[in-house]
């Protein structure tokens, strides 16, 4: 095993009781997972250090190696910063106001302004206007300008050309939110159950509607352990996952609950877009209809879908299904914003 400072990652002591190993990975997700701007490899060196001090076996073959390397992690405890994430940041502080400004700030009314204030308008906006001498060729130069992002929002709306979305996969534990993901984005099943520890986080890239998006998942472990961690990742989402296994309706009458956790943390499942996936379609001894299920989700304003992790079947209709509605979604709401604003 690898030394890697796992009591320093987590900002812990070697000392530090199995409740303190969960408040240091939950203050830690806090500061550096990607939906807050974190730095996504620090992001997994963090879930991965909870995964080894969190099971006792795993913790006590690495404070051997520790004791063997006479290694001071966890000695010294505190919250490790992320650099890479405060360098990026010192980088991207705002600087002075750029020339070029969105239609937002061409007023109702330009023509109550005087020359000199039309003059600093125009240079704000980055409209060149040294060759203006009258104040109806400065309010044509406006004009110009509101008529041109009319046109563009009317012909190309989605002329955005990269957007991240954030996604969230929930439902009970054995569920195989993880293997849909998986094989969505791998191709592959993984056989043996691996329970989520806490938060799984990955991204995908793929072109929808000519635009390149950022798929960010965000897998959200179904164990009782957990929900502390998860309640801050619910905000922002803009498309959900909700996953139940056909063959055990109990999983199906506990998608209820998920809502009722989603909305207590500041999300409303009929605000987003939402997929439901029976998983398991391929075994036997199915407990959930297609009928019954979809019933309950289009009631909802949900999709439903049957799907198999384990051979595929719908799982990319499904998942396709979800992303193209974020991102038709972000794009209406972006030509609704421009609009108003023009």
């Amino acid at each position: 095993m690898e030394v890697s400072n796992l009591y320093d990652l987590l900002g812990i002591a070697r000392t530090a009781s199995q409740e303190e190993v969960k408040k240091g990975y939950r203050k830690s997700c806090l500061v550096h997972h990607p939906d807050k701007g974190g730095d996504p490899e620090m992001f997994k060196d963090i879930s991965k250090a909870f995964e080894t001090l969190s099971d006792p076996r795993k913790r006590a073959l690495y404070d051997q190696q520790l004791d063997r390397t006479n290694s001071s992690d966890g000695a010294n405890p505190q919250p490790r910063s992320d650099k890479r994430q405060a360098t990026k940041k010192q980088k991207t502080q705002p600087g002075p106001p750029q020339s070029e400004s969105g239609p937002s700030e061409i007023p109702q009314n330009p023509e109550n302004l005087s020359v000199k204030e039309l003059k600093s308008l125009l240079s704000s906006l980055g409209i060149r206007h040294d060759d203006c001498v009258e104040k109806a060729e400065l309010l044509q130069r406006l004009r110009e300008r509101k008529n041109k992002a009319k046109r563009k929002t009317a012909t190309n709306p989605s002329s955005i050309s990269q957007l991240a979305i954030k996604i969230l996969s929930i439902g009970d534990p054995e569920c195989g939110k993880s293997c849909i993901i998986k094989r969505y984005c791998e191709g592959r099943f993984v056989n043996r159950y691996i329970s989520t520890i806490g938060v799984d986080y990955g991204v995908k890239k793929l072109t929808i509607q000519n635009v390149k998006v950022a798929i960010n998942f965000f897998d959200l472990s179904g164990q009782q352990d957990y929900e502390e961690i998860r309640r801050d990742f619910y905000r922002d989402s803009q498309g959900v996952l909700l996953v139940f296994e056909l063959n055990d309706k109990n999983t199906f009458n506990n998608l209820t609950r998920w809502e009722r956790e989603a909305r207590s943390n500041g999300l409303n499942l009929q605000e987003v877009d939402v997929v439901v996936c029976g998983n398991k379609v391929d075994l036997n001894g199915r407990e959930v209809t297609a009928q019954e299920a979809n019933k309950w989700s289009s009631s909802r304003g949900y999709k439903y879908f049957d799907v198999s992790a384990n051979n595929g079947q719908g799982i990319s209709e499904a998942l396709d299904s979800l992303f193209a509605s974020v991102v038709s979604r972000n794009l209406r709401n972006r030509e609704s914003l421009l609009s108003s604003l023009i």
